[in-house]
């Protein structure tokens, strides 16, 4: 492939990235295989970075300033791994030894989102879940409250059953409560004083 072709195939990504390798190929009208090959060309050259997320059993192709871009693929996870998604997004910073195991896994297999972070702390390593586009500011500063507050837990995705579980324990409490209130109000209309007939 000549060097105008390379720099094309550069400008494709720079307009339509993230791409898959089949997108560019129709675009240069050119061979699959050869542009696979200037693909990895460029990945190794750091030029341009390939997901680890995939499309149909393929990743997509970007340019560095393209992360951010890397969310649209969201809607090609399996569900355990949006719900670990949302949390690292939201919270940004999640400590790995406060996550239920599932949790644990799901963060290792979305690459493109979740960053590993180890942390020695009183002779102790600690791993940390980082959202890959959170600040360094606000990552240190979170985890330096998880460390030197511990008993503060991550927070954990709510399942369906502990919802349930928690509406009816309110329930429970509120029923229980407006009982207590009538059983209170009955002697008060007992007790209250009669008024004398003129």
């Amino acid at each position: 492939m000549a060097m105008f072709d390379k720099e094309k195939l550069l400008q494709i990504v720079r307009q339509k990235g993230p791409v898959l390798p089949v997108a560019l190929t129709s675009e240069l009208k050119g061979n699959i295989l050869l542009a696979s090959a200037v693909l990895s060309e460029f990945v190794s050259e750091k030029k341009l970075h390939i997901s680890n997320t995939k499309i149909g059993g393929s990743p997509v192709y970007y340019l560095p300033e393209q992360r951010p871009l890397l969310q649209n693929l969201y809607k090609y996870l399996n569900e355990k791994d949006k719900k670990s998604f949302d949390l690292l997004k939201e919270h940004k910073v999640l400590r790995h030894t406060d996550l239920d195991p599932l949790t644990r896994v799901s963060l290792s297999n979305i690459k493109d989102f979740a960053v590993p972070l180890e942390v020695l702390y009183h002779d102790q390593k600690e791993i940390f879940w980082k959202w890959y586009l959170a600040a360094d500011d606000e990552v240190k500063e979170k985890i330096h409250i998880y460390l030197t507050q511990p008993e503060i837990p991550s927070p954990q995705p709510i399942s369906q059953q502990a919802s349930v579980e928690a509406i009816a324990s309110v329930a429970s409490t509120i029923a229980s409560a407006t009982r207590t209130t009538e059983t209170l109000a009955t002697p008060l209309q007992s007790v209250a004083p009669e008024v004398p007939s003129v």
